[in-house]
């Protein structure tokens, strides 16, 4: 693409899409990976990446995953080099509090899975979609810095890396 209009959409693929690999073996690819969402792909204009410790994940969603299975084809894919779809949460933010109200998530077995077979991975990219048409644009730098309140409630978390 050489016209101007075609670099810029390039540069926006290039950037909109977030394919990551933070471990030799794990690569999150919200477009292709393994449960990526159509959403993902537009993540710098639905919500955010937030990056966050898999027991920081955890403590944001229900105990458990829908299927034990799916962990383990998600390890088996890993092992055949297949990339992973970002977790997301789907969360609401509460004015009062200023705190982010996790409502919904998604990617249990994926993060189980990886801290399975990388246990000293670090921090997974989660992406964050705020509902209520709030849209990336609406969220402040200090909004990105609070804590979220775990699905079904409880004491409001500070979570990852700012």
């Amino acid at each position: 693409m050489g016209t101007l209009s075609g670099k810029i959409l390039e540069a926006v693929k290039e950037r909109t899409l977030c394919v990551e690999k933070y471990v030799a073996d794990v690569v999150w690819d919200p477009v292709n990976g393994i449960g990526s969402v159509p959403d993902s792909a537009d993540i710098e204009y639905l919500g955010f990446v937030k990056k966050m410790l898999y027991s920081e994940f955890r403590r944001l969603v229900p105990p458990g995953n829908s299927n034990d299975r799916t962990k383990e084809y998600v390890m088996k894919m890993l092992k055949k080099g297949a990339s992973l779809g970002n977790p997301f949460l789907v969360v609401e933010w509460n004015y009062t509090s200023r705190c982010w109200d996790v409502l919904d998530h998604e990617g249990r077995s994926r993060v189980d899975a990886v801290n399975e077979m990388y246990p000293d991975y670090k921090f997974y990219p989660i992406h964050i979609f705020p509902t209520k048409h709030m849209r990336s644009r609406d969220i402040t730098q200090e909004m990105r810095k609070c804590p979220f309140v775990p699905q079904g409630g409880g004491t409001p978390i500070h979570i990852g890396e700012d």
